[in-house]
C-alpha cells in the first residue's frame, strides 16, 4: 500500500510523536517511561536513490528515544527479530526490564533464552540500549509472525534493542508490540491497538 493514504496517516502518526514524555503499557505487562528526542521519521514507501533497501510491506513513524531515559518493562508478545525461528506465538512473551536506558534482565518463554543470549552473550554495549522506537501505521498490513509485516501493521509498536540515530551497536533486533496504549505527554495516541490519530 504505497498511497497517498498510507502517507497520510504515517505522516499524522508523526506529528504525534513531537511529545517529550512517552508512556507505553498493554495488557500483556509492558509499562515502560521515556524521554523523545525528536529524531522523528516517517516511512511510508517512498522510493529512494540507491543504495538503500526498501521495506515491503512499509508504515512506520519513528522517534529515538533518548539514550539513558527508558525505565519499565517491555513485554514482546509479537515477533522478536533474531528469535525465528522460533514458533509463534507458542515460545513467547519475551521479557525485558530496563533500568536507566539499560536492558537489565530478560525473561519469559522459550524465545526469551535466545534473545537473552543475543544481548548479552553476543551483542556489544550497544545492543543493551534501545537504538528505536516505532508505531506501525498500515492498515493493511497483518499480525502473523512475520516481522517485516507485522511491525508495520496498524497500532502495533516496536522496539529496537541496538543500533539507532543515538545509539549504536553491531545488532539492531526489532520486537513488536501487538496491542499497546502510548501515551505521548499524557495524550493517547494509541488505546489498547487502536490509533487515535
Amino acid at each position: 500500500m504505497y498511497t497517498k493514504t498510507l502517507k497520510e496517516i504515517t505522516d499524522k502518526a508523526a506529528a504525534t510523536l513531537k511529545g517529550k514524555i512517552c508512556r507505553i503499557s498493554s495488557e500483556a505487562g509492558t509499562d515502560v517511561t521515556f524521554e523523545l528526542s525528536g529524531k522523528i521519521g516517517s516511512n511510508w514507501g517512498r522510493i529512494k536513490p540507491r543504495p538503500v533497501y526498501h521495506m515491503v510491506p512499509d508504515g512506520e513513524a519513528v522517534n529515538a528515544p533518548i539514550p539513558n531515559s527508558m525505565n519499565g518493562t517491555i513485554v514482546i508478545d509479537g515477533i522478536q527479530e533474531g528469535v525465528i525461528p522460533l514458533r509463534w506465538p507458542y515460545d513467547y512473551p519475551i521479557k525485558y526490564d530496563i533500568k536507566d536506558g539499560k536492558i537489565v534482565r530478560i525473561y519469559g518463554g522459550e524465545a526469551a533464552k535466545v534473545f537473552k543470549k543475543l544481548i548479552f552473550d553476543t551483542g556489544d554495549e550497544g545492543a543493551k540500549y534501545i537504538g528505536e522506537f516505532a508505531v506501525g501505521t498500515n492498515p493493511e498490513a497483518l499480525t502473523t509472525g512475520a516481522l517485516q509485516e507485522d511491525k508495520h501493521a496498524l497500532g502495533t509498536v516496536h522496539f529496537s534493542p541496538g543500533d539507532g540515530s543515538l545509539n549504536k551497536s553491531i545488532l539492531h533486533l526489532d520486537g513488536v508490540l501487538l496491542k499497546p496504549t502510548v501515551e505521548i505527554d499524557g495524550a493517547i495516541i494509541i488505546d489498547q491497538g487502536e490509533p487515535k490519530f
